[in-house]
């Protein structure tokens, strides 16, 4: 005998699971929320995450606290957040690397990234820039470019290593403009960049954090954003696509993320109470004093077309780079 499903059946269960989910999320948060960060203390993930830790208590009527697990990759606290439950109580605080730029330098990673977390919002971007010492003496990207062109292979730039942001966005910025430039890897940008300042190496894209107070002192000198548009970091310093690449725009951009099968009704609600705490003074005057660039208003599904942007174009950087560690 054919089984004939019935409708009723199908619409009673539809029903039920809306009324759990909606059930779910009005109860949550039911107690501590954790942010699990994938770095150690001090880093901007790091200062970004317990200004957010703290504004989002306020906003969820709950302690909400940071929990840093750095090393092994990431995997360890990809592993973390993948062994609680899918209920919002444990939030990723990730970043470009974990769902674009690891997997195209090691296709074979212990976890599908992609398949296991669900996206809840962007929260901040970090615009990397093309900073040199100043005896290039140039004071623009065109000029930059005419000089570069002009003696392939004897300029140099700095990366924190092979397959990291610096060296990936050097080369995809060589590949867009056909420019002959010797790479020089260090162990971490706390060693590439007094290479730069002291003239063992000519340049490094670099995050504008990270250089603004040596810019500010003359010892090194920017000439543009990596991003497709101006930062507010620093208004008067044009995009490379503004300049001379359209198409060029690369971003390293961090967000909150969840393991997939959490409500969306939980995960709408996480990101409505980060829209809402961007929105303190005292939260922004923190981010700003930290010169984080924060996304005032943001939602899961932007933050899933950024994801989808994301991989594209550091799988292509990664393949410029023809870097891999596998």
């Amino acid at each position: 005998m054919r089984f004939i499903p019935n409708p009723l059946r199908y619409a009673a269960a539809l029903a039920l699971t809306t009324l759990c989910t909606v059930a779910a999320a009005q109860d949550f948060p039911s107690k501590q929320v954790r942010i699990v960060v994938p770095y150690a203390t001090g880093g901007q993930p790091d200062v970004h995450g317990r200004i957010l830790s703290q504004a989002l208590a306020a906003e969820l009527g709950q302690p909400v606290i940071v929990e840093n697990i750095p090393g092994a990759g990431g995997v360890s606290a990809v592993s973390a957040v993948l062994s609680a439950p899918a209920d919002g109580h444990t939030i990723f605080l990730g970043d470009a690397a974990f769902w674009a730029i690891n997997p195209a330098l090691k296709p074979k990673q212990p976890n599908d990234f992609i398949k296991n977390f669900a996206p809840v919002r962007m929260v901040h971007v970090t615009s990397v820039a093309l900073v040199v010492n100043p005896s290039m003496q140039v004071n623009t990207l065109l000029e930059f470019l005419a000089l570069v062109k002009s003696k392939p292979g004897v300029y140099s730039y700095a990366s924190a290593g092979v397959g990291s942001i610096s060296h990936l966005t050097m080369e995809a910025f060589k590949a867009a403009h056909g420019v002959d430039i010797l790479h020089v890897p260090y162990k971490s940008s706390g060693q590439a960049l007094p290479a730069i300042i002291g003239g063992e190496v000519n340049m490094i894209f670099s995050g504008l954090p990270a250089v603004s107070s040596f810019v500010k002192a003359g010892r090194l000198k920017v000439l543009a954003v990596s991003t497709k548009t101006r930062t507010r970091l620093a208004p008067d310093v044009p995009s490379v696509a503004e300049i001379s690449a359209p198409d060029f725009n690369l971003v390293s951009g961090g967000g909150l993320l969840v393991r997939t099968g959490t409500p969306r009704a939980i995960i709408d609600r996480i990101a409505a109470a980060v829209d809402r705490a961007y929105t303190h003074p005292e939260v922004i005057s923190r981010l700003n004093s930290a010169q984080i660039e924060f996304i005032p208003t943001a939602t899961p599904d932007a933050m899933a077309e950024q994801i989808r942007g994301d991989i594209q174009r550091w799988n292509a950087a990664v393949k410029a780079s023809g870097a891999s560690t596998d």
